[in-house]
């Protein structure tokens, strides 16, 4: 369990994949994450047996006031250069746009940084997806590359920009 000011993050448990499952199905969520197909159960139990039962992905949801509102996650582990990629969502619109994501993420890079002793951290965002390319500044990360039009999302090719950040930035922040 890590606590914030508003949200805890717990572990994703299997009895919250049905939730998932209905918001990655749910266009306005699943586009933006780079989400093009319908998921069923089925997968997406195989995904937590895959990656989550065994630490591949270390997976958190998000709570406010007990209410799983989302999921936060890092994975894609890069050993011995000690790097791992962050994805986040908030699934349930009723609580977009109030800063949970965001308190998310800053709880998930102090877990990643201190609890794994991580040296860098990355999220792969989607050009069309402005408000994750504002949150991740928001945190301090800096844009490192752009690949142009790499990914074919919802009837259009979009540029996938990765976006790092550091150990040393972030310590450098508090």
């Amino acid at each position: 369990m890590i606590k914030g000011e508003r949200i805890i993050l717990l572990h994703l448990e299997r009895a919250d994949l049905p939730r998932t499952l209905k918001w990655l199905n749910n266009p306005e969520v699943g586009i933006p994450l780079g989400k093009t197909y319908p998921f069923n159960l089925s997968a997406t139990n195989q995904w937590y047996d895959k990656y989550v039962s065994t630490n591949k992905a270390i997976v958190f949801k998000i709570t406010v006031k007990g209410v799983h509102i989302g999921v936060v996650k890092l994975d894609d582990f890069v050993y011995p250069e000690r790097i791992a990629r962050l994805s986040f969502y908030i699934g349930d619109d009723k609580f977009l746009r109030r800063g949970y994501a965001r308190e998310a993420v800053s709880a998930m890079l102090k877990y990643g940084f201190g609890q794994l002793n991580l040296h860098k951290i990355y999220a792969r965002v989607f050009k069309n997806n402005p408000n994750s390319i504002k949150l991740c500044r928001s945190v301090g990360f800096k844009r490192e590359r752009v690949l142009r039009k790499e990914k074919y999302l919802n009837g259009a090719y979009v540029d996938v920009i990765y976006m790092g950040i550091l150990k040393s930035a972030l310590n450098k922040q508090r």
